[in-house]
């Protein structure tokens, strides 16, 4: 992300309080006790640089990642707070500050939040994924083998957030066309060398999906709406460009508790009740869930639930923007 806010307006600021905060928090930040050498080392060179740049957005922003990593939640807040002090406007920052402190909660991640976590992870996305032991694609097609049969014939899929295509390899032998959405520029380009898309579409799902001409009997949506905290807008949409009694395939990070819940990984988890909830509303049938975990991170299981549903026939199709989240 340093990168991208190179060219921020409002890079620095003359405000000291913000500044003086966060540059005292880092200066008083010590490693945790049994923190890995490389990350200790990762924390003392972002404090030192902190504390000469305090008013610096990628200082700042390097110094909050290292504090983050390092279990310094607290300051790692401080110091993305300082960051909306210099520039306001800086969406992906107001997400993070909304995940780590847990006050608050966007409607869903900022499409810059999610252009800087993808656009840069791209070239390494799936080498990253094999060690996170990623398993939402095989969720994905496991759920749909469920319903429709491991001989299911050929379908045509929309791929929603198809990233670089993963979904595009393990449904390979069930493409008879497949058009992917993302919106991140590069992800795209790795799928594009796939050769196998259709349509390769660049933009937020539900606006794409809401111009879409074409029907489809399978939508795919995997590791998407856990960048999403209303989901109905996303349900309606995809209810809109499949064929009747079309399948809608999604996987997701489940909440216990919470209809939703903002994690401080900058990812949504839903709970079960509220997914059937909501795929009531808009016009689907739940026709097959399981649980396992989506992924391992920092040593824990992501709690996961792969779901497929049914577009069932109703009085009218659902509203364009959804409604309140249950």
């Amino acid at each position: 992300m340093q990168a991208r806010l190179q060219g921020a307006a409002g890079r620095r600021g003359p405000g000291r309080t913000g500044a003086g905060k966060a540059a005292a928090l880092a200066l008083r930040a010590k490693p945790p006790a049994g923190l890995a050498p490389e990350l200790a080392q990762a924390l003392a060179q972002a404090q030192a640089a902190v504390q000469a740049r305090p008013n610096d957005i990628p200082t700042l922003v390097a110094y909050a990642q290292a504090a983050d990593r390092a279990g310094l939640r607290e300051q790692a807040v401080a110091a993305y707070r300082r960051c909306l002090e210099i520039n306001p406007h800086l969406h992906a920052i107001r997400h993070l500050v909304h995940a780590l402190s847990g006050e608050g909660m966007l409607p869903r991640a900022p499409d810059d939040y999610l252009r800087w976590v993808f656009d840069e992870a791209a070239p390494v996305f799936e080498r990253e994924l094999r060690a996170l032991k990623y398993q939402g694609p095989e969720m994905a097609l496991a759920a749909f083998h469920a319903v429709a049969g491991s001989d299911a014939p050929p379908q045509r899929i929309i791929d929603q957030g198809c990233g670089t295509g993963l979904n595009a390899e393990v449904f390979a032998r069930h493409i008879d066309l497949i058009d992917g959405i993302d919106v991140a520029a590069r992800m795209l380009d790795q799928a594009r060398a796939r050769k196998v898309y259709d349509r390769l579409l660049l933009g937020e799902i539900a606006e794409v999906l809401d111009r879409s001409d074409r029907q489809y009997s399978l939508a795919l949506s995997t590791d998407v709406l856990i960048y999403i905290g209303e989901i109905e807008p996303c349900f309606a949409a995809t209810w809109r460009v499949l064929e009747p009694e079309g399948l809608f395939v999604v996987t997701v990070e489940m909440s216990d508790d919470e209809p939703v819940r903002l994690m401080p990984s900058g990812r949504y988890r839903q709970s079960d009740a509220h997914i059937r909830a909501v795929a009531a509303r808009t016009g689907f049938r739940v026709e097959h869930a399981a649980f396992a975990p989506l992924r391992i991170e920092r040593g824990q299981e992501e709690p996961g639930g792969a779901y497929a549903l049914r577009k069932v026939a109703r009085d009218g199709p659902p509203a364009a923007n959804g409604g309140a989240a249950s």
